[in-house]
């Protein structure tokens, strides 16, 4: 199994995240990329600050969420401007 995990904006500029693969696994939840991903990385990513995004449709964190072999992952921090 293979997530694309993006980070978009400061969060790239802070670090990126390589593709992720998961040998055997057929699905796994928002809370097993989270402790896959580990500290520190999870914290600043699970923000409640910034916004997920599954395949391109933005969604609050739900740590039962089921990821599927090829979906992508995208974290996005607040956007200001004006």
């Amino acid at each position: 199994m293979r997530l694309s995990v993006v980070t978009l904006g400061k969060l790239a500029d802070i670090f990126t995240l390589p593709e992720i693969e998961l040998v055997g696994a057929d699905s796994i939840t928002m809370l097993d990329l989270r402790n896959r991903i580990g500290p520190p990385h999870s914290s600043l990513l699970f923000s409640p600050k910034n916004r997920i995004a599954v395949n391109g449709l933005v969604t609050a964190y739900d740590p039962e969420l089921v990821l599927a072999d090829g979906d992508e992952v995208a974290f996005l921090p607040p956007v200001s401007g004006g």
